[in-house]
């Protein structure tokens, strides 16, 4: 199965009805507790298995996350997507990689305090 066939959970999208603008959000990010997605060609996909993993912060026994168990078919289609994607990358330059990787850095740097709540709340000390 190809990554097309799935349902891409993506940035926000936007339409118009009856003259308002309406933001639908992805489903992974209206649900409580969240529900991690997967990275399938590039796009965050919702999981279609109903079977999943709580991350439970132990300080509060309070459910952080869910994690899906992700079915054989999505995992296979994104073992095709990361091999398909391989070559292009092998043959990208060294400066492009650079790039690519400092911008990772910036995102990381830029989000840090996002990021350390979450590792913090996932280890109970929040």
């Amino acid at each position: 199965m190809g990554v097309r066939n799935f349902k891409s959970l993506g940035p926000q999208k936007s339409f118009v009805r009856n003259n308002y603008s309406v933001v639908i959000e992805p489903s992974w990010r209206q649900r409580n507790p969240p529900r991690v997605p997967n990275l399938i060609g590039g796009r965050f996909v919702d999981s279609q298995s109903f079977a999943s993993i709580n991350v439970v912060n132990p300080a509060t026994q309070q459910i952080a996350s869910q994690v899906p168990l992700t079915t054989n078919e999505e995992f296979k289609a994104a073992v095709f997507s990361a091999k398909r994607a391989f070559p292009l990358w092998r043959c990208t330059p060294i400066t492009t990689r650079q790039r690519i990787m400092f911008k990772f850095q910036e995102l990381i740097r830029r989000d840090i305090d996002k990021l350390a709540m979450s590792i913090t709340s996932e280890h109970g000390k929040h």
